[in-house]
């Protein structure tokens, strides 16, 4: 949601307040990522993303009565049990399918075209929203504690998970699970497993340099795309030329910012050949060129500056993500990858979740402004993370 720090200031939530709704979702996800995995494999996925839906429906509905930081923090728990539930589900019952067809097939290409048609849709739906915000901002009859454009687009937002909602229980099909896998106990279909999943977790991650290194590299990433998403909104709103039209305009930066993914995800192939398919190097070169970019963006006060330094934000942020996907995958065992990329997700939020407690202590006693200077100080030292990836792939 383009505005959705917009709307929770709105309804009188600070920007601190704001940092830790947006930590105890992250810590939510935290703690769920695993065991909704495991839930997914014991109730099936097309079961587990109809329980999903039903909680990110939910989220749009508290959202829209909410008044306080307590309700706003239960619609952030209750949004993260959904993003939880529904991350596992989605991707196994993708992955299932394919294979299904053909045991032998190559996923990268249709890993790259789900990830271009969601950033899309998320870009066509993040303007359209910004679109009937700005239209109702415009008509000055919707200005009620209750009711506002900010509200309305929130609660239509909500109503598009239950159409999802119908949309999967008509046309998502799988197999039925075995009897005898059925009859297993939440003790042994959920719990077991998700403490067996995290010992190997572990224990893959300290046992492989490279692969440590790497997941470090997430958490900070997880920080940097925090603050992005949290406190983009607020600083963009205290620059000239842009309160006028705050909705509309948010929502195409939002939108740009996808679009902006979408070009990184795009070019990073040619770019890796212009650098003779060193990965680590287009990696490296990506981090330092994001920190630049998150400096600059910093220091400045014209709208129309600071918006290009935003987008190329987002751009850096996925042009190295297949090379990173590549050397990750290639130290991970084929009997693990699921484990992994769980502990993956895990190192990621973990980094949400940091960065929420820093940013909520920062924004209490300086400027936005400081705090896009801590996250470029952050990425910067980041680049010391990876002198032990190249020492590593260098003695093979």
């Amino acid at each position: 949601m383009a505005f959705l720090v917009l709307f929770r200031q709105e309804r009188g939530l600070s920007l601190s307040d704001i940092a830790l709704v947006t930590g105890i979702y992250s810590l939510t996800i935290l703690l769920l990522e695993i065991p909704s995995g495991a839930l997914s494999d014991w109730l099936g996925p097309k079961k587990t993303t109809l329980a999903a839906y039903i909680f990110i429906f939910l989220t749009g509905i508290i959202n829209f009565f909410s008044f306080s930081f307590a309700l706003f923090t239960l619609a952030g728990i209750v949004y993260g049990i959904g993003r939880a539930l529904i991350s596992g589900a989605l991707e196994s019952w993708f992955i299932n399918t394919l294979k299904k067809e053909d045991p032998d097939i190559n996923m990268l290409p249709f890993f790259s075209k789900a990830n271009s048609i969601e950033l899309f849709a998320l870009a066509a739906g993040t303007g359209a929203g910004g679109i009937i915000a700005g239209y109702l901002y415009s008509l000055g009859s919707l200005n009620g504690d209750l009711l506002s454009p900010y509200s309305i687009v929130i609660l239509l937002s909500s109503l598009m998970h239950a159409v999802n909602f119908i949309l999967v229980v008509g046309l998502v099909k799988t197999e039925l699970k075995p009897q005898q896998h059925n009859k297993k106990s939440l003790f042994e279909g959920i719990i077991l497993p998700a403490l067996r999943i995290t010992f190997q977790a572990v224990n893959r991650s300290f046992q492989n340099r490279i692969l440590f290194s790497l997941l470090l590299a997430g958490m900070v990433n997880g920080l940097v795309i925090m603050g992005l998403e949290t406190y983009w909104q607020p600083f963009f709103a205290g620059l000239p030329k842009i309160n006028s039209e705050k909705a509309l305009s948010f929502s195409f930066l939002m939108a740009g910012s996808f679009a902006a993914g979408i070009l990184g995800n795009s070019l990073s192939g040619r770019v890796l050949k212009l650098l003779r398919g060193k990965n680590l190097s287009l990696i490296v070169l990506s981090v330092f060129l994001r920190g630049t970019v998150l400096l600059m963006l910093a220091l400045q006060s014209s709208v129309y500056v600071a918006a290009v330094f935003f987008l190329l934000a987002y751009f850096f942020s996925t042009l190295a993500s297949p090379s990173l996907s590549v050397i990750i995958n290639n130290e991970i065992p084929s009997e693990l990858r699921a484990t992994m990329l769980s502990a993956q997700s895990l190192f990621f939020f973990g980094g949400c979740l940091a960065g929420s407690l820093i940013s909520s202590w920062i924004c209490r006693i300086l400027p936005l402004s400081a705090y896009w200077l801590f996250l470029s100080a952050a990425v910067f030292l980041s680049l010391l993370i990876y002198i032990p990836v190249k020492r590593e792939l260098g003695r093979r």
